[in-house]
């Protein structure tokens, strides 16, 4: 790697493979109440499940800066003409990556309410109006013009909501402020990032963060960022970075585990209050980005990687397929689905159906998008 960041495009399988875990930890904590087994009696990091949002919020600034940094940073001999076209593909880039799984998500939520229609005597249509689904439609339904958008339709797309957001802003932040290359200007922003979790973030209780995405992802998609201008610097030092993502991660986990089961104040489980965990998300990211032995070799399996490939659509339906369709059983049949057996059983579907909507549309879908609409420089 050279001063000149951003140069390399080349995928850092480590971090595809860690996008995998962000998304199971986030489905492990929708799915903890299910099945008649208060899992988080037994596993007490899971009430901390919602972070996972936060780790793709901070490697969403780190993948962007590392794949288009370039683009908009080396910007002093090219035209506004170029610049705006830029732009353009960029953002045609990233509607490819994520509107084809969030309106084929969209769909069955509308197949949903349909069949609640048919089906059920007196539906509760009270999250499915069509303003909250026009939010919805063009990705504006987390930035908190109206809180009852956030959790319409489908409840865990806000977060993107919230990176459509921060594409918008990407190129011209870029522009401004990230081509400035100096690692103590970024420690700075990462510095500042993290203080103003604490500081600002500690009066939003957790079961109100998601109406908060805009000013997580204000602070994480930055921190993501510098990490990956610091990483672009200093990842082929002499460090051994395997041991430190290890450390990171076991720190991690530990930090929640013994953080959850204490007595709960109405704000000990929000970003502020944890925002050391975004010093151990940020630790953990820039030494797998540089690992180089064993943490590499494993997480650059293959079957990690495609587990890192369908993490996107996991996050996308497995709200549908283990919270809305279970609910949907349960007011058919009277019972629940009891035990291991429907929560593993959930787990595999929402694996088996991610994996279909990620051959068969997401990837078809970007590449369609890309090849049609992309404007040639």
């Amino acid at each position: 790697m050279t001063a000149n960041y951003a140069s390399s495009k080349k995928m850092i399988h480590p971090l595809t493979s860690f996008r995998a875990f962000g998304a199971v930890f986030v489905m492990l904590y929708h799915y903890r109440n299910k099945f008649d087994l208060s899992l988080q009696d037994h596993i007490p990091a899971l009430e901390f499940g919602y972070l996972g949002v936060d780790a793709f919020f901070i490697l969403s600034g780190f993948i962007i800066f590392h794949t288009y940094g370039d683009q908009f940073s080396n910007t002093t001999s090219v035209s506004v003409r170029t610049f705006f076209v830029r732009m353009f593909n960029f953002l045609v880039a990233r509607i490819a990556r994520v509107y084809p799984v969030h309106l084929f998500v969209l769909v069955l939520y509308g197949l949903y309410v349909l069949g609640g229609l048919l089906l059920l005597k007196d539906p509760n249509l009270d999250p499915y109006s069509g303003k909250q689904f026009l939010a919805q439609i063009v990705l504006v339904h987390g930035w908190n013009f109206d809180n009852s958008t956030s959790f319409s339709w489908n409840p865990v797309s806000w977060s993107i909501s919230a990176e459509w957001y921060a594409y918008l802003l990407f190129p011209f932040l870029i522009f401004l402020v990230f081509r400035l290359r100096a690692i103590a200007f970024h420690v700075a922003i990462i510095v500042g990032c993290i203080s103003a979790a604490f500081l600002f973030v500690s009066t939003i209780e957790s079961n109100q963060l998601q109406e908060h995405g805009i000013l997580r992802m204000s602070l994480e998609f930055p921190l993501g960022a510098s990490l990956c201008v610091i990483w672009h610097r200093v990842g082929d030092a002499k460090v051994p970075w395997d041991g430190i993502a290890v450390l990171s991660f076991l720190s991690f986990g530990t930090y929640l585990s013994v953080t959850a089961p204490l007595p709960q104040s109405p704000h000990i489980q929000t970003l502020g209050n944890q925002g050391l965990v975004l010093i151990f998300l940020a630790l953990l990211i820039i030494s797998l980005a540089s690992s180089r032995g064993f943490v590499l070799r494993a997480l650059s399996q293959r079957t990690m990687i495609v587990f890192g490939e369908i993490s996107y659509s996991i996050y996308m339906v497995h709200y549908f397929i283990g919270v809305h369709i279970l609910d949907y059983v349960h007011s058919k049949t009277g019972s629940a689905i009891p035990g291991l057996f429907g929560y593993f059983g959930a787990i595999g579907v929402t694996i088996i159906v991610s994996y279909m909507m990620y051959r068969w549309i997401e990837v078809p879908a970007r590449r369609y998008i890309r090849g049609h609409f992309y404007i040639k420089t």
